[in-house]
């Protein structure tokens, strides 16, 4: 099954038959033979000449038959790909090899088409079914072990939703050679599915912990999971995890583009994961401080600790009790317990509590960074407060 290095491995193929394409390197005769038949791919033209006509054939040829297929770049200047261009394999398992050519049309990432010359036994004549794949590709894999290879592939159509192309991993799609076309046969391997949705979640954690973009990733995992008909627990999954701004903003827009690719379900109601409670901040308490101000951990307390002054001494907050809390700010109301260092009298006083700073913590958490506690007396103090619990 492809995996994210064999993705990135082709993109990196790409870019080097990009730099072959341009330069008028491809589109070399290439043979390919089995079984007593033999095919030709060829390719004609400059493809760095935007005048010159570009033309792609493929010759098949056994003992008893001969076909040429011509305009097999459909007039938009495909060419023999710089590797892997043509292929002989039994797709169906009938017996008979089918041939399979990838074309190229130029690009960093787009766009590849392929052709599979089959033959048609009742008509003892070859046919040829050409498919676009747009921003994908694919490699062959028996994933179910009947000796047919299914194309392992992944949904290009998803190319630069939610971020550009680099950040968008695409949902597996697995498609089959059936009776002179290619079918979408991903809901029936799903091991393979779920394998590419564990891919998909990790991922989705890694860039959540990094403050990276994360909406490209999740939305692969919600699709995945409609190919293996788990759709509700993941889209219960995906609200409790994703609650930044403009997240039902997100989730309606996702649903729309699940539905418009014909994904199976996605027009049915989606359950009711609204209703998910928001995410509060998480408050940490760090080592260093600002203005003589020092933060550390105390098991369920945060203390601030005074350096300088032996008047304040320290004071712990203790139940927050929040007033308003939102992604930029929030504010909390608390009792500071305190101790003077000449008398040891303790001092209870309430305190008003501002977080600021907020972004996600080590542990992918929301978290504040930022306090001030003000008095009613008018004095405050500030700290820095951690966002990585254990490392404080």
């Amino acid at each position: 099954m492809r995996s994210a290095f064999g993705r990135w491995a082709w993109f990196i193929g790409v870019l080097l038959m990009v730099a072959l394409w341009s330069a008028g390197a491809v589109g070399a005769d290439v043979t390919a033979s089995s079984g007593g038949v033999t095919a030709t791919l060829s390719g004609s033209g400059d493809p760095g000449d935007p005048i010159e006509t570009l033309e792609t054939t493929l010759v098949v040829e056994r003992p008893d038959a001969y076909a040429r297929f011509v305009d097999l770049d459909g007039g938009a200047s495909y060419l023999p790909s710089a590797t892997d261009a043509l292929e002989v394999r039994d797709l169906d398992g009938d017996g008979e090899p089918e041939l399979i050519a990838a074309l190229y049309s130029g690009g960093a990432h787009c766009c590849t088409r392929s052709a599979i010359a089959w033959w048609d036994a009742p008509n003892q004549a070859y046919r040829v079914h050409v498919r676009d794949w747009g921003d994908a590709y694919w490699t062959f894999e028996d994933l179910d072990g009947d000796g047919r290879p299914e194309f392992d592939s992944w949904d290009g159509r998803w190319a630069y939703w939610g971020g550009g192309y680099a950040i968008s991993p695409f949902p597996l799609q697995v498609w089959a050679f059936r009776q002179g076309e290619l079918v979408d046969v991903t809901a029936t391997h799903p091991a393979a599915v779920a394998r590419d949705a564990a891919v998909q979640w990790a991922r989705f954690g890694t860039l959540r912990r990094e403050g990276s973009d994360v909406r490209g990733t999740l939305a692969a995992y919600v699709a995945d999971a409609y190919s293996l008909g788990t759709e509700d627990a993941a889209w219960k999954r995906a609200y409790r995890a994703y609650r930044l701004t403009g997240r039902d903003r997100y989730f309606a827009a996702l649903r729309s583009k699940l539905a418009s690719l014909g994904y199976r379900g996605a027009r049915d109601p989606v359950p009711p994961v609204t209703r998910v409670r928001p995410e509060v901040p998480v408050v940490g308490c760090g080592p260093v401080g600002r203005r003589g101000i020092v933060a550390r951990i105390r098991p369920g307390d945060c203390v601030v600790y005074d350096q300088g002054s032996g008047d304040a001494g320290y004071f712990s907050i203790r139940n927050l009790r929040w007033r308003s809390w939102g992604p930029a700010a929030a504010t909390a109301r608390a009792v500071s317990v305190g101790r003077q260092f000449e008398t040891l009298r303790v001092i209870r006083t309430p305190v008003l509590v501002r977080f600021s700073g907020a972004g996600r913590g080590c542990d992918g958490r929301l978290w504040f960074t930022k306090a001030r506690i003000s008095f009613s007396s008018g004095g405050f103090y500030t700290a820095d407060l951690a966002g990585c619990p254990g490392r404080n």
